[in-house]
């Protein structure tokens, strides 16, 4: 058996307090050897691990028949297998990267159906490279390898072009598609609101040992420790509650993605976005929201709240909803907490939403004394050239009907 932890390196010494949910035993198809993996490394690791797979599809298709591995003779009448091109080399970095985090993954996350299928053709075919990199293999030894590996290519390329995945790929991305879609058109209502805004961006996670859990029952009927959903989704509506309650007016918007990390496990991405006529400081409103959180979690939840200066784009702090860095930033953000679920999405119940936004508030009575303020403009934000950049990254309809 092989267990596999992902957990960072650097807190190797923690691997006996973590809860059942944050490791899975695995049995290695192989030779059955028991040894303990860990995977130093975070979410953007998997997610890029499955792009890959996304950019090989591509590549194995194009390569057509072409041999992608061969026997090549060496000394003392030994062989070897070499590969013939970079899809043959993409190949096995894939198979021994996807390898020790797929059946972790497919846990808790469901996978985009390329990925899938990679892993169901892993599952199906099990290969352990170093045994086939051996610069010294017997002739029987390297053509028992080879048909493998033929036999993977075949089955790979027949799967990818077949017109089913394809089309569950392109339904696979629509979610996300719509919900870019919306908090651009969203974020553009709350320009029109105001304009002149205080916006605030706050991660909101648990205490790794404090995490909401529930018993359910596994496909051998085994009652097993897993994430109450619910009870985590419940303290998402008793924050939104209770900052509506408290700000009022003063409250033009906000965004809330929840999303399951492999080191922070469930959390939630929140823009808040309140009036700066009313709200001043920014250092003050996030503590007063981390405070809102840690009530209603009961003391089991922690926060991060993002730096004016040092947050990657300029949304953060005091802003013109109407500037063009602003609106830039809003963009880039509406595709930070979209782009994940094109590739693998959380296992919650249907009857929950990642996203959610809320809490327009109405335009305020306009002031009848002095001049009256010039009307102001702005484009969409999906006008904006990086959207559609971001748009077609996203977009279904551009996946459909691919090249096969």
């Amino acid at each position: 058996m092989t267990r596999t932890y992902w957990l960072p390196s650097k807190h190797i010494d923690k691997l006996s307090q973590l809860p059942r949910f944050w490791d899975t035993e695995i049995e290695d198809p192989i030779d059955g050897k028991k040894e303990i993996t860990v995977i130093d490394g975070h979410m953007g690791d998997i997610s890029k691990t499955i792009e890959r797979i996304r950019a090989f599809r591509k590549k194995l298709i194009k390569s057509g028949n072409d041999r992608l591995f061969e026997i090549v003779k060496t000394k003392n009448n030994r062989y070897s297998i070499e590969a013939k091109s970079t899809v043959a080399t993409e190949l096995e970095r894939l198979y021994s990267s996807f390898s020790q985090i797929e059946k972790w993954v497919q846990r808790t996350h469901i996978l985009a159906p390329y990925g899938r299928v990679f892993a169901d053709t892993q599952r199906r075919i099990p290969i352990r490279w170093p045994d086939v990199k051996k610069p010294h293999l017997s002739e029987e030894e390297a053509q028992t390898h080879l048909n493998r590996l033929t036999r993977i290519i075949n089955i790979l390329t027949k799967r990818f072009k077949n017109p089913n995945v394809i089309r569950m790929e392109s339904n696979f991305r629509r979610g996300p598609m719509q919900n870019f879609t919306s908090t651009l058109e969203f974020l553009d209502a709350c320009a029109k609101m105001r304009s002149n805004v205080l916006m605030l961006r706050i991660d909101l996670q648990y205490e790794r040992s404090k995490c909401p859990i529930t018993q359910i029952r596994d496909h051998s009927n085994r009652p097993v420790e897993y994430f109450d959903y619910d009870e985590i989704m419940r303290h998402r509506e008793r924050l939104t509650a209770e900052i509506n309650k408290i700000y009022g007016n003063g409250l033009v918007g906000y965004v809330i993605k929840f999303e399951l990390g492999y080191e922070r496990g469930p959390h939630f991405h929140c823009l808040f976005i309140l009036d700066a006529a009313l709200h001043h400081k920014k250092d003050f409103h996030d503590y007063q929201i981390a405070g809102i959180w840690k009530d209603v979690t009961a003391g089991n939840g922690t926060y991060y709240c993002c730096k004016e200066d040092k947050y990657r784009w300029k949304i953060v702090g005091r802003r013109d909803m109407l500037d063009e860095n602003t609106r830039i930033g809003l963009v880039f953000f509406a595709g930070y907490i979209c782009t994940t679920e094109t590739l693998l999405k959380p296992r919650v119940p249907s009857h929950h939403r990642l996203l959610t936004k809320g809490c327009i508030t109405a335009p305020s009575a306009p002031n009848k004394v002095g001049r009256p303020p010039k009307a102001r403009h702005a484009d969409s934000l999906m006008n904006l050239d990086i959207s559609e950049r971001l748009k077609a990254n996203l977009s279904p309809a551009l996946k459909s009907h691919e090249a096969s």
